[in-house]
């Protein structure tokens, strides 16, 4: 029988064979988001066994190397203050129980040498147009726009040691080029003026997603 995690990865190269068919021949330079501060929202299905889904609505600043997110899995949420700046990164559950600890890779908002270019094609009837990277990393893909860099789609095969090949998809949804508001989501709660670095084990799986999502692409 086919597995969960199986079923998506054939899917997912059903999915490139598609898009190679629409594909233009000339390979497109590397580009770059160019809103220094922009908000998007990352539809995240994880699949190993069973699939998870959850939704992360997050916000950059590239200005003050300052980003923010709300995790929402449905039954467990949870916020994410990632400040570089100060190089630490603060995880607020709802209880605003306030966690520490060192701050990771700083998001990149051009696309980097080490992904590798694949192909392009149309999406729709108004033909937006855009890339495909291929991730040096893993079997994973960014898609990503042509005219601005926007982010598109993720795939990301993560193998670990303890759980084997899991498949994370990801669409992006709802960018927009501003920071509705700065404070919400770069400036930890009051509860993080104590907070401690022993993270929970069984939160520190749900953390290691972000934290794999981050490694396998480079605008998170």
């Amino acid at each position: 029988m086919i597995s969960q995690s199986m079923k998506c990865f054939l899917t997912i190269v059903l999915l490139y064979m598609g898009q190679a068919a629409y594909a233009t021949k000339a390979t497109p330079d590397r580009c770059c988001i160019q809103a220094e501060q922009f908000q998007a929202s990352f539809g995240v299905l994880r699949t190993y066994h069973q699939y998870e889904e959850g939704l992360f609505t997050c916000a950059f600043d590239f200005k003050s190397n300052q980003f923010g997110c709300d995790v929402d899995y449905g039954s467990h949420r949870y916020k994410t203050y990632l400040l570089v700046d100060k190089d630490v990164e603060y995880i607020v559950e709802e209880d605003s129980t306030c966690y520490k600890h060192g701050a990771d890779p700083a998001p990149l908002r051009c696309v980097p040498d080490t992904l590798n270019y694949v192909t392009s094609f149309a999406l729709g009837n108004q033909a937006l147009l855009v890339d495909s990277w291929k991730l040096n990393s893993d079997g994973g893909y960014v898609t990503t726009g042509r005219k601005d860099c926007t982010p598109v789609s993720v795939t990301s095969i993560i193998k670990d040691f303890q759980e084997g090949f899991s498949t994370i998809i990801v669409t992006v949804m709802n960018f927009t080029d501003s920071v509705s508001d700065p404070d919400y989501w770069f400036v930890p709660p009051a509860s993080c003026s104590n907070a401690t670095q022993q993270v929970p084990k069984p939160f520190l799986k749900r953390l290691n997603v972000l934290k794999r999502l981050r490694a396998a692409t480079f605008f998170l």
